[in-house]
């Protein structure tokens, strides 16, 4: 039995991430799925910035933060990110931030510069 091929069909995102507080300017530009999964975006920043990951995180879309709950400090202000997709949350906001390494307190802005339909 020969498997159906069905072709690709969704929504890219073309993202402009923007690192807070540094001179000149530093930012990446980056193309993502619509559909795609919160800690799957945080992975594409942390490569896209060149950092190496190990450090608590969050999102914050619409005012609402997103992030990896941490069950020795619970913290019922954060919403669980792992099964959000970025669709779904962002809605008609064309930004949001993304916190890393809360030590270090790396903030970023993550602009929507535009939606491309594609397929595949």
């Amino acid at each position: 039995m020969v498997a159906k091929v069905v072709p690709l069909q969704a929504m890219a995102l073309i993202l402009r991430i923007e690192l807070y507080h540094i001179e000149p300017v530093v930012y990446r530009t980056l193309v993502v799925p619509s559909r795609i999964p919160l800690p799957k975006l945080h992975v594409s920043v942390l490569r896209a910035m060149g950092w190496e990951g190990g450090h608590l995180h969050e999102f914050i879309i619409n005012g609402v933060r997103y992030g990896e709950p941490d069950p020795d400090f619970p913290d019922t202000t954060l919403k669980d990110e792992r099964k959000v997709r970025l669709d779904k949350v962002l809605g008609a906001a064309r930004q949001f931030e993304y916190l890393y390494d809360f030590g270090d307190n790396w903030e970023h802005r993550i602009s929507l510069i535009e939606g491309v339909a594609f397929k595949g």
